[in-house]
């Protein structure tokens, strides 16, 4: 029996939309694409308080600490998926060599055809493989690394925590030194002040 026009239309087009997409997936996922693994951890972080413009919002903000410990924390994650950061794990762990591996499917290898080998390129894909967001709820961060092997994946994210964890200590050694700058400030500013009201006692 012959199927009529429309039924015949319908049919290739399920055939092309659902049949074969699923197939190839199946196909892909099955037998070609690479393991991947992922290494997950989560952070806060705290620092010392800069001094901040007077004001009620201001006070509030400083004295709950909500505005440093935020801005330090999206710092780190502005870091963690810099240029900066990637080159520091490259030479350390030759990345380039890791995700350009022949072991890794089509699909996922870094430069597979040598397009774009270029280090933007290498940003890119990092981005990929490399990321850092903020739960609102619980103002902690999530670092999520996925690699090709549980143990490259461990090793980049322990890297990064500790490359993290440099960057919050030199912030908060900038913040330690410009408290005290502050504090010189107002000691200077009292001083003149009291010897200002000196002399106008002394000439009253």
């Amino acid at each position: 029996m012959k199927l009529p026009a429309w039924m015949a239309r319908v049919n290739r087009l399920f055939l092309a939309t659902v049949i074969v997409p699923t197939l190839l997936a199946a196909i892909y996922f099955g037998l070609i694409a690479s393991d991947i693994y992922v290494s997950e951890s989560r952070f806060m972080v705290r620092s010392p308080q800069k001094p901040i413009q007077a004001g009620v919002l201001g006070s509030l903000l400083q004295s709950s600490g909500i505005a440093r410990a935020l801005d330090d924390q999206y710092s780190v994650h502005d870091y963690i998926i810099s240029r900066d950061a990637l080159k520091e794990l490259n030479d350390e762990f030759g990345l380039v060599k890791k995700f350009s591996s022949k072991d890794i499917d089509f699909a996922n290898r870094f430069a597979a055809l040598d397009w774009d080998a270029s280090f933007e390129a290498l940003l890119k894909y990092y981005r990929r493989r490399v990321t850092a967001e903020l739960d609102s709820k619980s103002s902690i961060s999530v670092l999520t690394v996925s690699a090709f092997t549980a143990e490259d994946a461990r090793k980049i994210n322990e890297r990064l925590l500790a490359m993290s964890e440099r960057l919050v200590n030199e912030m908060s050694e900038r913040s330690r030194r410009d408290i005290v700058l502050f504090a010189a400030y107002d000691v200077l500013a009292a001083e003149k002040k009291a010897k200002d009201a000196a002399m106008g006692v002394a000439a009253f």
